[in-house]
């Protein structure tokens, strides 16, 4: 039973086969810690348990095991979607531009529910440059030299109200024209 075909969301069955392979990542690790400690030997004061019958037991953090968090429970009880989209933003890399040059590059971001990417916002880019809050472009003429490291983060939208984001980070050189 899919809870909604399209962006964003999985099937309930989808989500459960992800569930039980998280399952089955969590038995590994504990299966593993289990060997690791017998190998050890026991920890003090495990004798006394082992002969009372008590089962050995693993010291693996619980923050290593998968859990189905409070946030999917809500979502369910509520029948939202399962949001399971995310955002992607190409880095253009190192680029070098010369002060007083006219700029127009064009960023690209991908969702891989496909959805459309629907604002776009950058901190620490030279003087001179702005980016296009909806079309992700940088445009303008730098107006100083030296090394700028610019973050730029994409957002997409599934449905009416379901926002992911992306960043990337890149260096931007602007040189002595």
């Amino acid at each position: 039973m899919a809870l909604e075909n399209g962006t964003g969301t999985q099937t309930v069955d989808q989500y459960s086969d992800a569930q039980q392979g998280r399952l089955a990542q969590l038995a590994t690790l504990l299966d593993a810690a289990l060997a690791a400690q017998q190998a050890a030997g026991p920890p003090a004061g495990a004798a006394a348990h082992a002969k009372a019958g008590g089962p050995l037991t693993s010291t693996t953090a619980t923050a290593e095991a998968p859990a189905l968090t409070y946030g999917v429970l809500a979502q369910l009880s509520t029948g939202a979607l399962l949001d399971t989209d995310s955002v992607t933003v190409r880095s253009p890399g190192r680029l070098t531009t010369s002060q007083g040059t006219t700029v127009s590059r064009q960023l690209t971001a991908t969702s891989s529910a496909k959805a459309r990417i629907t604002s776009w916002m950058a901190t620490g880019l030279p003087p001179g440059l702005s980016i296009n809050g909806k079309t992700g472009r940088i445009t303008g003429k730098p107006t100083k030299t030296g090394t700028f490291a610019v973050t730029v983060k994409a957002t997409d939208t599934v449905g009416s109200s379901v926002h992911n984001s992306g960043q990337a980070k890149f260096t931007w050189v602007i040189s002595k024209h």
